[in-house]
């Protein structure tokens, strides 16, 4: 945000500090006088150059004054001129600054309101699985093998809701689930049958899928697939997680709670294609499974962030829609498919 305020020039020997208003922000400090002496002062790192140099080509040199910046006429301009020069650099400077700090300061999650917190917490009570039967593993889903024990689903039914809900509350819901990360009370699976399925466990599977949200068309079931090598690799996300290099999840968030939440998820995005760049693709079709829905994805994230990203987007969205095997990168295929690059069907 840019404020401009019109300053008097015989306050001028007042340092520009002490002209700021309670409400202007520090890091940005801009300044123009919409008189015939064109006094303009600013401190933003970006867009204060530009305007430097475009003062000094309009009879103008720069001065420091207070800690700013502040551009001088070399001679009386004309009134009129610098009034319509002065509004028309000023009103740009403060798009300009605003846009760059808009992009270079990406909010934190927001924390939870009041009412937003009893949901959650209610929400986290509902994952308890309420039965006699809560102890046994694994719990298999309500139907199979003739169970139809009705109290049964309808708890089953009640921990999926309550997961699928705190999922809706994005980063806000993060503190709350990681204060249950130790809760051993039962729930039921949400990762396969042969992992726990505690309530520490629905809570660290909530934040888990949240971060590292894989798209839809990335990846077929199945422990591994093959590689460049034309060897068996198992799928990076049974063999690790992006938290493990941190501590664990708890301290992975700690390390990274200045990111906003597209930021963290493109940070477990982009750990996940190192490993499925690392392993390579055997053929093209390989590429479009593994590969791309990835790289697709980081880059919706990274929008949804305030980067521009549209230009690649849609050249990567074109790729795929196309299955264009002759833009896959031949890095990422066998040595042979290097030498011979595959023809278009």
């Amino acid at each position: 945000m840019v404020q401009i305020v019109a300053i008097d020039v015989r306050r001028l020997l007042i340092s520009p500090r002490e002209t700021k208003t309670d409400q202007q922000p520090a890091h940005v400090d801009c300044y123009d006088r919409l008189d015939a002496s064109a006094l303009v002062i600013w401190s933003c790192p970006v867009a204060a150059p530009r305007f430097s140099r475009y003062y000094r080509k309009n009879g103008m040199s720069e001065r420091s004054l207070g800690g700013s910046s502040v551009m001088w006429p070399d001679t009386a301009p004309n009134p009129t001129t610098i009034r319509f020069q002065s509004f028309i650099v000023a009103a740009a400077l403060a798009v300009q600054c605003a846009a760059v700090n808009a992009q270079q300061a990406q909010p934190r999650d927001r924390p939870a309101a009041s009412n937003q917190e009893a949901e959650i917490r209610k929400l986290i009570e509902q994952l308890v699985f309420q039965h006699k039967n809560a102890s046994q593993t694994p719990l298999l889903s309500p139907g199979i093998g003739g169970n139809d024990d009705k109290e049964y689903k309808r708890q089953f039914d009640k921990c999926q809701q309550a997961f699928r809900k705190l999922t809706e509350f994005k980063g806000a819901a993060f503190p709350f689930l990681v204060e249950h990360l130790d809760d051993k009370r039962p729930s039921i699976h949400f990762r396969n049958h042969s992992m726990g399925h505690s309530v520490g466990d629905a809570c660290y599977w909530n934040i888990y899928f949240q971060l590292q949200d894989r798209p839809n068309d990335y990846s077929s079931y199945g422990y591994s697939r093959k590689g460049r090598d034309g060897k068996d690799h198992p799928k990076p996300y049974w063999e690790g997680t992006p938290f493990d290099e941190a501590g664990g999840l708890k301290a992975w968030l700690e390390q990274n709670k200045d990111l906003s939440y597209p930021e963290k998820q493109i940070k477990c995005l982009n750990w996940l294609l190192a490993r499925e760049k690392a392993i390579g693709a055997p053929d093209p079709e390989s590429y479009f499974e593994n590969i791309l829905p990835l790289e697709i994805s980081i880059l919706e994230r990274k929008q949804e962030a305030g980067a521009d990203v549209n230009r690649e987007l849609d050249r990567l969205r074109k790729i795929m829609k196309g299955k264009l095997i002759n833009e896959v990168p031949v890095e990422l295929l066998p040595e042979k498919s290097r030498l011979d690059p595959p023809k278009p069907k």
